[in-house]
């Protein structure tokens, strides 16, 4: 392995023995109680820190190795979905450190649901860059559910680390989610080896119609767990992993990413590169389509500018040389009422221009009263 990865995991080591105390030993308990319970939900900011402590340095080498094997071209953003206090993401910028092709400045975004996590990650940050001096991370962290508003540049590499195990419901959203919002990128998948979560991610990743391979791996690393009461685990630990390239369609696949990336934010301008200028948009079956990139836009003025709290989610992407279909579902506020759309929707694509010259939709709608708290 590349002298980046250890100069991380040394910092890393180093910052999370300052935080060893006797009080983490029946928490530790606690947490390995849950993770042996199916279904159970854990509190991440409850044990965030006896998580970091007991885990972090595990799950950065299984990352660290799945990286280096697999060697995704380098990119200039990156995306942890779920990534806690930040394994996969300090794994990611040793893999950028150890590349001669990698920009100095890359683009890091962090995106996890507890904000104890979150803060941890920041502290872990600081040791990180300056283990990494030669580069110069611009990492952004945000507190969200891993779902909700996902939106990246379309040529990152999203990581996805322990992350679908705890969500088997949401496996083919979340890779869904992911493969559209990285349009001409690629997604990592680490997972331990022997989840049966494995199948289910075979599937979905199938259904995205991009090259993949799940590979065993076994990391030889030290002291994986520092906690004393943990025994310094040594040896050899066995993970899986998994490389989603780049689509078979780019072209399309970018339209489909541009078109989300205008809905969530509210953007009429940014239609312009999504649709032709003479496009046609069927919104209502019983209605006459709307045509001109300017009607487009003006119905989007009245429509969806006023979403107030937009959640999207894909369901299921289906790219052909000169087509799409998305299924998707929409949840928002307008007007004090809360709404949720279950929508399919079907585009025809210019790929010479990589513009979208016919939609069609379909959707069901649901709303209620906002119940003031």
């Amino acid at each position: 392995m590349p002298s980046a990865y250890h100069a991380v995991g040394n910092a890393l080591r180093h910052t999370l023995e300052q935080r060893v105390r006797a009080a983490h030993a029946p928490e530790q308990s606690e947490l390995a109680a849950h993770f042996q319970a199916a279904g159970r939900r854990i509190d991440y900011d409850r044990y965030a820190e006896v998580f970091t402590v007991s885990y972090l340095l595990a799950n950065y080498w299984k990352v660290a190795h799945a990286l280096h094997r697999a060697s995704p071209e380098p990119r200039a953003s990156v995306v942890d979905l779920g990534g806690g206090s930040g394994a996969a993401t300090w794994a990611a910028l040793a893999w950028l450190a150890s590349s001669e092709d990698a920009v100095a400045e890359p683009e890091v975004r962090l995106i996890d649901r507890s904000a104890a996590q979150l803060e941890l990650a920041r502290e872990l940050s600081r040791a990180v860059a300056a283990a990494l001096p030669r580069l110069r991370p611009r990492i952004f962290m945000r507190q969200a559910d891993v779902s909700d508003s996902l939106d990246a540049p379309e040529d990152s590499l999203i990581l996805l680390s322990h992350v679908l195990t705890e969500n088997q419901r949401r496996i083919g959203d979340l890779l869904t989610a992911a493969a559209v919002t990285s349009a001409n990128g690629e997604l990592l998948v680490v997972e331990r080896h022997d989840d049966r979560v494995w199948g289910r991610i075979s599937v979905a990743a199938r259904g995205l119609d991009r090259s993949h391979e799940i590979e065993e791996l076994e990391v030889e690393q030290n002291a994986l767990m520092i906690l004393p009461f943990a025994g310094g685990r040594t040896g050899r630990l066995r993970t899986g992993w998994m490389l989603l390239s780049r689509p078979k369609y780019p072209a399309v696949a970018r339209i489909v990413a541009r078109y989300f990336h205008a809905w969530r934010a509210k953007d009429p301008s940014l239609l312009a590169d999504v649709f032709a200028t003479d496009a046609q948009y069927f919104f209502d079956p019983l209605a006459s389509p709307l045509s001109g990139l300017s009607a487009i836009a003006e119905y989007w003025t009245q429509k969806v500018v006023p979403q107030n709290q937009l959640k999207i989610s894909l369901h299921a992407v289906d790219l052909e040389a000169e087509s799409a279909k998305i299924s998707w579902t929409a949840r928002f506020v307008r007007e004090g009422v809360e709404t949720t759309v279950c929508g399919a929707m079907s585009l025809e694509v210019d790929s010479r221009i990589e513009r979208v010259t016919a939609l069609r939709e379909r959707y069901q709608t649901q709303r209620r009263p906002v119940i003031p708290t």
